[in-house]
């Protein structure tokens, strides 16, 4: 009797030690359901067959995904990070002065043959500003803006005093094409390289036409699309090439019509997108061309939703081209933007 006693009693010590071990493995964690991302409360319920008293999470059990942190590993542990204060954040975007230009290079007026100066990206990383109107009238100087230094350095001058719609293209060989525009008393054919090597100017081949107002494009295989342009109130559809390795223009296309102060914007497949412009009189034009370097010929392109002269085209990295602003009528002028799809 006293026997059975003890093992009844021993009995009952294991039994109430096993329950205690099962009441030990019952948490509570918070999941989310999948399908609302709303928050939902379950008991989750776990015990190793040998084990008695509180639970030993396996951490290769856990899902990253749906357990609760704070289950795993208490608050109390967690190391608190001070708030970063806001006058410590630098902004990532804003304007700021930087040096400036050594001469007074100004703009006038609001048409694609104004006074301007040419300014171009070189292969460096300077910035290269040629030409303009300044105080004394037009001007043949250059300088060069310096990003790291933010200052502008004198350097070479053009071998032609330009302004007036002449433009400034990079070479795929690092040098710059200047062509065209007016030296106050003509409409310009003649040409010119800069080489960033040697600071230096120098003649080349002259365009077949006289233009100032035109576009000019580097194509994809390193020669130069001059299309259209301005003399006088003459507005021009003419078009032409510029062959590095030779030095010299040769004819290409016409345009189908006539204009200036449009844009012409490579895009996928060697392709040029000309749009818009001022055509005959005072007209502002929505039409569209694209030239085809290896036929050298130009086809219709349909037709902006608007009119636009004077406006900017960037070709975008899907291929498409932003078209934004201008003027479209004698004194109006547009916020409007559009894109073209190849």
């Amino acid at each position: 009797m006293v026997l059975r006693a003890v093992l009844f009693g021993l009995a009952g010590l294991i039994f109430a030690g096993a329950t205690a071990g099962c009441s030990g493995n019952l948490t509570t964690e918070s999941t989310v359901a999948p399908s609302t991302g709303a928050a939902s409360t379950a008991a989750v319920s776990s015990m190793a067959p040998t084990a008695v008293g509180p639970a030993v999470v396996d951490p290769a059990s856990v899902n990253p995904a749906s357990a609760n942190p704070a289950a795993v590993a208490p608050a109390s542990l967690i190391p608190s990070v001070a708030p970063i204060p806001a006058t410590s954040i630098k902004p990532g975007s804003g304007f700021s002065p930087t040096g400036s230009m050594t001469v007074l290079r100004e703009f006038q007026g609001d048409r694609a043959d104004t006074a301007q100066p040419a300014a171009t990206l070189l292969s460096g990383g300077s910035v290269l500003i040629a030409g303009g109107a300044g105080s004394s009238g037009i001007l043949a100087s250059a300088e060069l803006y310096d990003p790291t230094a933010g200052a502008f350095v004198p350097t070479g001058s053009m071998e032609t005093r330009r302004s007036y719609g002449h433009t400034a293209t990079l070479l795929s060989d690092g040098r710059v094409l200047i062509a065209g525009g007016d030296d106050g008393s003509a409409y310009l054919a003649s040409a010119e390289l800069y080489d960033p090597k040697t600071g230096v100017f120098s003649p080349t081949g002259s365009m077949t036409t006289a233009r100032a107002g035109y576009a000019a494009t580097a194509l994809s295989d390193g020669r130069v699309l001059i299309t259209g342009g301005t003399v006088a109130s003459a507005r021009l559809a003419s078009a032409e090439l510029y062959d590095p390795k030779t030095g010299s223009f040769r004819p290409t296309g016409p345009m189908a019509t006539a204009r200036y102060g449009h844009t012409a914007t490579l895009i996928a497949g060697g392709r040029v997108l000309i749009t818009g412009g001022w055509g005959a009189g005072t007209a502002i034009l929505a039409s569209a061309e694209l030239y085809d370097p290896g036929s050298g010929t130009f086809s219709a392109a349909g037709s902006m939703t608007t009119p636009r002269a004077g406006h900017q085209a960037t070709a975008l990295f899907d291929g498409r081209v932003l078209l934004v602003g201008g003027q479209n009528s004698a004194s109006g002028f547009v916020r409007s933007a559009e894109l073209y799809r190849p």
